[in-house]
C-alpha cells in the first residue's frame, strides 16, 4: 500500500472525547485548597496526584478542546516511569501510542543505535492530554473549567502589588463573566506561551530558530520504526511514528536559513534539502505530504529555571523551564516537576508563608536540577551544535559525533541513558561532549597530520568551548553539574 496523506479513517477509533467544562459555579467553595492554571501535561498530572488527598482543586484551562500541536509527542523512558509513579500510565493506552526502543543516529556510512533499557512512547500529544484531563476530572474533588485567567490576586482578592503574596486568580469564563477564585496555593503551569510567569519573577525567555513539521501517512520505516531517528545535518531532522499509520518529520531549521514568508518557499526548500536524505518509501511519502498536506511551523524558545519571587504560588513545567525540542525531553521534565512538588506537599513544605516559602522555592528548584539540567543541556547542545552552526563547522561536528558513537558500545549505551532521562548526572553531558570533541580532534589531526591539522583542532575547541560554557552557566554554573 502506497503512502497517503488522508487523515482520520482507521485512526478515528483512538480519538478521545473532549472533557466538558464544569460550570456549576454555585458549588464552588469560598476558598479552594489548590488552583491550577493550565490543564496540559503537568496541570492534569498534578490535579490527579493532589486529588487523592481530598483537596478541593480548581483547574482552569483556556481551551478544553483537543490540543493540536507537534511538540510534546515523545515521552522518554524517564517520563514513562514518572507517569507510572503518579498512577497515570493508563493514559498512554488506547491512543495508538507507539513503543520506542531507543534512538537511531543516521550517518552517511553507517547508523548508530542507542538502545533504551525501558521503552519510551511516541504519541499524539492531543490524545494524551485528553486522557490526562479525563483522569483528573474523574476525581470528585477536581473541578475542570474552561476559562481564561486574566490576573493573579493577593490574599484580599485585589490586584497584586510589588510585595504581595498570591492568594487567588481573576478569570473569565465562556459566558464572558469575570469571576474570582481564592486558594491557599496557586500553581502556574500554562505552558511555553504563559503570560503570567512575568508576574512571579523575571523570566529570561530566548527565542530560537523555528521548527517545522510534516506528517506522512502510510509509509514503511522498516526496521527503524521502533526508533526515534535523527538525521544530523542541514537541516536537523527527527523522524518518529506518532501512531500506527502516521510518521512525524520534524525539521530544525538552520539559523543560516533566512525566514520564508510563504508556505510555497518552505515546501520548495524542504523538497530540495530534506527529501533526498530519506530512503525511498519515506521520501515518496514526504514529497506527497508536501504536495497535499500541511507544513506546520513553530517558534521555539528557551527558558532557564530560577526561583520565583512571590509566596503563595509555584511554577512548574514549561512555564518555569524550556529547552529546544530536539531532545524530546519536555514532558519528562514536566512530569518530574509534578512528582517532586507532590512529594514536597506531602512533606508539608510551606509555599505560602513569606519566610518559609523562600526555602521551599529554593528547595524545589534544587531538587529538580539533576534531571532538568541534564536534559536541558542535552537538548540545547544538540541545537547549538547541529542547527545554529555554519555548514563547515557542522560538518566537523558530524564527523566527530559519528566517530565518538562508533568508538564503543559503552559510549552509546551511556548516552542512551542520558537521552532517556535515566542518568540524572549533569556532568555526564560534559563527559560526552569531551568525548565528541576528542573524536573530532583525532579525525582532524589524522586528516591533516601537520600544523594545519593542529590549528583546525584548536579552532574547533575554541569555538565549541564557549558554547558548552554558556550551557553550564545557564544551569547555575559548574557546581550545578554535580547532583
Amino acid at each position: 500500500m502506497g503512502p497517503s496523506v488522508a487523515e482520520g479513517g482507521p485512526i478515528s477509533k483512538f480519538q478521545v472525547p473532549t472533557q466538558p467544562s464544569n460550570d456549576r459555579y454555585w458549588e464552588d467553595p469560598d476558598s479552594w485548597d489548590l488552583i491550577i492554571i493550565g490543564a496540559g501535561i503537568s496541570g492534569c498530572a498534578l490535579a490527579h496526584s493532589q486529588a487523592k488527598g481530598k483537596k478541593r482543586i480548581l483547574v482552569l484551562e483556556r481551551d478544553l478542546s483537543q490540543p493540536d500541536r507537534f511538540v510534546g509527542e515523545f515521552l522518554q523512558p524517564a517520563g514513562i516511569l514518572k507517569l507510572q509513579e503518579l498512577g497515570l500510565l493508563h493514559c498512554v493506552e488506547d491512543i495508538d501510542a507507539q513503543k520506542v526502543k531507543g534512538l537511531c543516529y543516521h550517518f552517511p556510512e553507517k547508523n548508530a543505535y542507542l538502545p533504551y533499557p525501558v521503552h519510551g512512547r511516541c504519541l499524539h500529544h492531543g490524545r494524551f492530554v485528553q486522557r490526562l484531563r479525563t483522569a483528573a476530572a474523574a476525581h470528585k474533588s477536581v473541578t475542570l473549567r474552561q476559562a481564561v485567567v486574566t490576573a493573579l490576586l493577593n490574599s484580599e482578592g485585589k490586584a497584586l502589588d510589588a510585595e504581595d503574596a498570591v492568594g487567588g486568580v481573576l478569570y473569565r469564563t465562556t459566558d464572558g463573566v469575570q469571576r474570582r477564585a481564592m486558594a491557599s496555593l496557586t500553581v502556574l503551569c500554562d505552558g511555553m506561551h504563559s503570560n503570567l510567569r512575568a508576574k512571579l519573577g523575571r523570566p529570561d525567555v530566548m527565542c530560537t530558530s523555528p521548527t517545522a513539521a510534516v506528517t506522512v501517512i502510510g509509509c514503511d520505516l522498516g526496521k527503524n520504526r521502533d526508533y526515534v531517528q535523527l538525521y544530523i545535518g542541514e537541516p536537523l531532522l527527527i523522524v518518529y511514528p506518532i501512531s500506527s499509520t502516521e510518521v512525524r518529520v520534524m525539521i530544525g531549521m538552520p539559523g543560516t536559513v533566512k525566514p520564508m514568508a510563504t508556505n510555497g518557499e518552505m515546501r520548495q526548500y524542504l523538497a530540495q534539502t530534506v527529501a533526498p536524505r530519506f530512503h525511498e518509501s519515506l521520501r515518496e511519502g514526504f514529497l506527497l505530504a508536501l504536495e497535499t498536506g500541511t507544513v506546520r511551523r513553530l517558534a521555539t524558545k528557551r527558558l532557564p529555571a530560577g526561583p520565583w519571587q512571590r509566596p503563595g504560588a509555584v511554577i512548574i513545567g514549561d512555564s518555569l523551564n524550556m529547552r529546544h525540542p530536539a531532545g524530546g525531553t519536555g514532558m519528562s521534565v514536566a512530569l518530574n516537576d509534578v512528582k517532586l512538588l507532590t512529594e514536597m506537599l506531602e512533606e508539608d513544605m510551606d509555599f505560602v508563608d513569606r519566610e518559609k516559602s523562600v526555602r521551599s522555592r529554593a528547595a524545589f528548584v534544587s531538587r529538580r536540577k539533576a534531571l532538568a539540567s541534564t536534559l536541558n543541556m542535552l537538548s540545547n547542545l544538540v541545537y547549538d551544535m547541529f542547527v545554529v552552526k555554519e555548514s563547515n563547522d557542522r560538518g566537523h561536528l558530524l564527523v566527530a559525533l559519528q566517530g565518538y558513537l562508533m568508538w564503543s558500545e559503552a559510549y552509546r549505551r551511556s548516552l542512551a541513558l542520558v537521552s532517556a532521562g535515566l542518568d540524572e548526572r549533569p556532568y555526564m553531558i560534559l563527559i560526552h561532549a569531551a568525548g565528541i570533541f576528542a573524536a573530532g580532534a583525532w579525525h582532524l589531526f589524522l586528516s591533516h597530520p601537520s600544523l594545519r591539522g593542529l590549528g583546525l583542532v584548536l579552532r574547533m575547541l575554541r569555538e565549541e568551548g564557549p558554547t558548552l560554557w554558556q550551557l553550564i552557566m545557564a544551569e547555575g554554573g559548574p557546581l550545578a553539574m554535580i547532583p
